[in-house]
């Protein structure tokens, strides 16, 4: 979570940007959800689809930035060193099932996409699925804390900010589109 009016959030989110890459999109993708506070309620990347990213701020109890969290439970170090440590714990704990999915843009405002859900560790019981748009990177320029590039947008989420509740037994798969 971070915001292009927050002094605290210009330091931070290229050092974060840094690990993220350093690491490689095997081991972590990030989602930067922009807020309204605690400058002006001006961010380009948070008023594209405010009332989303204010849901996903909310979900997580989020009263400053930045801040962050890994696969929605463990709370974000601010230290790099920190950061990557937690990132290299989380991807040596095995994942309850795999994902293969396919995005294409059909038009200019359509993102079409299509996945299978295979549950090869455990079952998945009462899981929320999201599928989640994000920008790689944006240029802007208009905040006040002097950032000008912007990784990771949030853009979208699938279904909504709630997800779709998924059941799939041991060994079982689940498609969507």
């Amino acid at each position: 979570f971070t915001q292009w009016n927050c002094s605290y959030c210009a330091p931070w989110n290229p050092l974060e940007l840094g690990v993220v890459q350093a690491l490689g999109v095997d081991s972590v993708v990030n989602i930067k959800y922009h807020v309204w506070w605690p400058g002006a309620n001006n961010d380009p990347f948070y008023l594209w689809n405010s009332s989303e990213a204010a849901a996903r701020a909310n979900y997580y109890g989020v009263t400053g930035v930045p801040d962050g969290y890994l696969d929605g439970r463990t709370s974000i170090s601010q230290s790099t060193a920190s950061f990557r440590n937690q990132i290299r714990s989380r991807c040596n704990t095995p994942a309850p099932c795999t994902i293969e999915c396919i995005a294409c843009a059909s038009t200019a405002t359509t993102v079409d996409f299509a996945g299978t859900i295979n549950a090869v560790d455990s079952a998945l019981t009462n899981t929320q699925l999201f599928a989640v748009l994000i920008s790689n990177e944006e240029h802007a320029t208009g905040g006040t804390n002097g950032e000008v590039d912007f990784y990771n947008v949030f853009r979208d989420m699938w279904p909504n900010s709630n997800g779709q509740t998924i059941n799939v037994t041991l060994g079982g798969s689940f498609e969507f589109t």
